[in-house]
Formats: C-alpha cells, sequence, structure tokens
C-alpha cells in the first residue's frame, strides 16, 4: 500500500493501493487496477492503468484538480511515455517473490515512473 504524502486533502485521499494486475508478454501490455481510499478506508475508487512499450500510449492516473463526486477524484491520463515502460515494470514483477510482494514492486515503479502522476508517498 502507498500512504501518500501529502494527503491529498480534498476529498482526503490518504492511500493507494495496487491490488490487480495481468500482463501479456506477447503484446508487452500490462493493466494494473489501483485502489484509492480515505484515511479509514471506508471510501475507495478503483481505476485501471494501462502500460506499454509503445511511446506515448500508456495511460496513468492523476489527482482531478476540480472532481464533483468522490467517483472523480482520481482521473486518467492517456499519452505517457513511461521511464522504461513495459520491459521496466515486467522486471520488477519478475524480480519479486509471491503475490503481495509482486503489488508492492508494482506500487513502487507506479510512483517513481510516473504512472501515478502527481503523488508521492512511500510504500509498506
Amino acid at each position: 500500500m502507498i500512504t501518500l504524502s501529502p494527503v491529498v486533502t480534498m476529498p482526503n485521499l490518504s492511500r493507494v493501493r495496487a491490488v490487480r494486475f495481468e500482463s501479456d508478454d506477447e503484446s508487452k501490455v500490462a493493466l494494473v487496477r489501483f485502489r484509492f481510499s480515505n484515511p479509514a478506508g471506508t471510501r475507495f475508487v478503483e481505476l485501471v492503468a494501462t502500460v506499454c512499450n509503445a511511446p506515448a500510449r500508456s495511460m496513468g492516473l492523476k489527482v482531478n484538480p476540480s472532481p464533483r463526486a468522490w467517483d472523480d477524484i482520481v482521473v486518467h491520463e492517456p499519452g505517457l511515455e513511461l521511464t522504461g515502460g513495459y520491459d521496466a515494470l515486467d522486471a520488477a514483477i519478475e524480480a519479486a517473490a509471491g503475490r503481495e510482494a509482486r503489488l508492492r514492486a508494482i506500487e513502487t515503479w507506479a510512483l517513481s515512473s510516473g504512472l501515478l502522476n502527481g503523488f508521492a508517498g512511500s510504500v509498506s
């Protein structure tokens, strides 16, 4: 889980967790489902990010600067060029042992690569 620092104060978003991932080595595309939640974990929204090697074809996630409701606090950000793309994500996943370790590796990579744009925090 990523504990955000600083917390996104409107509307009190404090945690991000990679909850599922699927990858296809042949097409070099990965889908990662992230869950964004409040401090109590009682409200959340889930969105899927796409990672690929093709230039400007990955789709990340960012904070919506003017949310209208809880379910649009995070929005998709298309056209990303991620450092290393699918190959870098795949290497991070392969280096981890076990499902939970792989999810933590995805979270760490997502913060450093820009897949989660504008978010900062620590992975635990």
